[in-house]
C-alpha cells in the first residue's frame, strides 16, 4: 500500500484521478508470469503417498523484482528465492532461481528509435510471439511488463500514435498499430505511479486554478482604452478624484488654526 493513502489532503486528490487511470491501477495485479496451477482438483505427494487437495501445492511463490529490473525487460520474471532437494538427500537448502539476461538490440518503429535493452530469453520470445517490438510493448498490460522502461515506452508510443491521428499526420506503416490508439488525454497517464499521477493531478488543478484569476494589468488596460475612447466621463471623474477628502479637509483646516 501507498504511504499517500494516510494522508487525508491526498486521499481527495486521488479520488479526483481520472477513472480510466483508477480503472487500471487497480487491474495492475495479475497472475505470475510462468506460473502454471495445478489442473486437477486432488494431487498425490510424492514424499508420504497421500492424496491432498491441490490448494495445498498452490501456494505464492516468493518473487523478488529488484530496482535493476524496472530498467530492463524480464518478461514478467524475477528472482524466485525456494528450497531445493536433490535426490536421495536431505535436508532442503535453500536456492534462487535467476532469468537468464542478455543483452539486445531492439528498433521502435513508432518512435524511430534504435535501443540497446537487456532482456530475459522469456521476454525475447514473448517478443517473437507479439510479432516484434512495438507490439510486444503495446499489446503487453502493465501487470506483466513489470518494468517502468517498458512503461515508459508503452507512453511515448500511445502518445506519438495520438497525436499523429490527432494532428493528422498518421504515417501509412501505422496503420498496423490503428488498434492500440486511444485519446491522447488517457495516453498522458499510462504508467505513471500513484505518486506521479497525483502530482500530475495536481499540477492540472494548480494551472486551471491560476487560469480563472483575471490578471490585475487586464482590467488596467481595459480601463485605459475606456477612457481613451470616452475621455469625457472620465475627465470628471479625474476631477471628482483631485478633489480632497472630507477628512482630509478637515484636518487641513485644523493645522492651519494652529499655525494661525
Amino acid at each position: 500500500m501507498s504511504r499517500l493513502f494516510f494522508y487525508n489532503q491526498i486521499k481527495d486528490v486521488i479520488n479526483r484521478l481520472p477513472a480510466h487511470y483508477r480503472k487500471r491501477y487497480l487491474q495492475n495485479q495479475s497472475d505470475l508470469a510462468n506460473e502454471r496451477l495445478c489442473s486437477s482438483s486432488l494431487v498425490k505427494d510424492g514424499q508420504t503417498g497421500n492424496v491432498l487437495p491441490s490448494s495445498y501445492f498452490d501456494t505464492p511463490l516468493n518473487i523478488i523484482y529488484p530496482p535493476e529490473s524496472q530498467k530492463c525487460l524480464w518478461g514478467g520474471e524475477g528472482i524466485i528465492q525456494g528450497y531445493w532437494e536433490k535426490k536421495n538427500q536431505r535436508p532442503k537448502f535453500p536456492k534462487a532461481w535467476r532469468p537468464v539476461l542478455m543483452e539486445n538490440l531492439f528498433y521502435s518503429e513508432i518512435l524511430d528509435r534504435w535501443m540497446v535493452i537487456i532482456v530475459s530469453d522469456s521476454a525475447l520470445k514473448q517478443i517473437e510471439n507479439a510479432g516484434g517490438f512495438d507490439f510486444y510493448i503495446l499489446s503487453t498490460p502493465q501487470s506483466k511488463l513489470k518494468s517502468r522502461l517498458g512503461m515508459h515506452l508503452k507512453r511515448d508510443m500511445l502518445v506519438t500514435l495520438a497525436k499523429s491521428k490527432k494532428d493528422g499526420m498518421m504515417k501509412s506503416n501505422w496503420q498496423k498499430y490503428s488498434g492500440f490508439i486511444i485519446p491522447l488525454e488517457e495516453a498522458e497517464w499510462i504508467g505513471l505511479t500513484l505518486e506521479e499521477a497525483v502530482k500530475k493531478q495536481m499540477k492540472i488543478e494548480y494551472e486551471i486554478s491560476r487560469s480563472r484569476i483575471r490578471p490585475l494589468k487586464f482590467s488596467l488596460a481595459e480601463k485605459l482604452i475606456d477612457s481613451l475612447r470616452n475621455p469625457g466621463e472620465h475627465e470628471e471623474d479625474s476631477e471628482e478624484e483631485k478633489k480632497p477628502s472630507y477628512l482630509l479637509r478637515i484636518f487641513n483646516l485644523k493645522a492651519s488654526n494652529k499655525h494661525g
